[in-house]
């Protein structure tokens, strides 16, 4: 198998205006070779942590929601920056 570079994208920088351009240039310097771009759960996972306690789910039904969360986060990243 090729060897794969993996980055996980920390949540908070889902905050940076500039963050479509900043992933365009991180794609740019490792066109080549294969990347695969982990999606942090910043604010959506936020949500998750703040909606548990106040709804009273349990951590199965969080650890879904989390992970449906991220899955949002990786839909955003590759509509900011789909190649």
């Amino acid at each position: 198998p090729l060897p794969m570079r993996v980055l996980k994208l920390g949540g908070s920088l889902y905050d940076l205006p500039d963050l479509p351009a900043r992933l365009r240039t991180l794609v740019a310097l490792l066109s080549g070779e294969p990347l695969l771009i982990f999606p942090g759960g910043g604010p959506t996972a936020d949500l998750v942590r703040a909606w548990q306690p106040r709804f009273g789910f349990d951590d199965d039904a969080a650890h879904h929601l989390a992970v449906a969360a991220l899955d949002l986060n990786a839909r955003l990243l590759a509509t900011l920056c789909p190649e």
